[in-house]
């Protein structure tokens, strides 16, 4: 497992940390940002993918630079499992990784 987390505004990586009993491989955290800063965080976002393990992915940023760094993604074929933090249960959820055969 190589453990992604992003964080912008809010601080989840402790949090994430806990969750999967694992310090993180990487950590993209930024208090602050503007739209400029969009192609920089997807570029870092992108280097720290691992080609070869598994990576799990926890986000908590601007939901337009969640569908930018979809593109990055989808144009590149890595092994993704995308977490969701479900606050009812305090705890982390994978989702369903998406395929285009559910388009059709």
């Amino acid at each position: 497992m190589h453990l992604i987390i992003l964080e912008i505004w809010r601080p989840i990586a402790k949090q994430a940390e806990k969750f999967f009993n694992k310090k993180a491989d990487k950590v993209i955290s930024y208090p602050e940002i503007q739209v400029k800063d969009f192609p920089k965080i997807v570029n870092e976002f992108y280097h720290s993918l691992s080609q070869n393990e598994e990576n799990y992915i926890v986000l908590s940023w601007p939901v337009s630079l969640n569908f930018q760094l979809g593109q990055v993604v989808w144009l590149n074929h890595f092994k993704i499992k995308l977490f969701q933090y479900n606050a009812e249960n305090q705890s982390y959820e994978e989702l369903e990784n998406i395929s285009r055969k559910m388009l059709f």
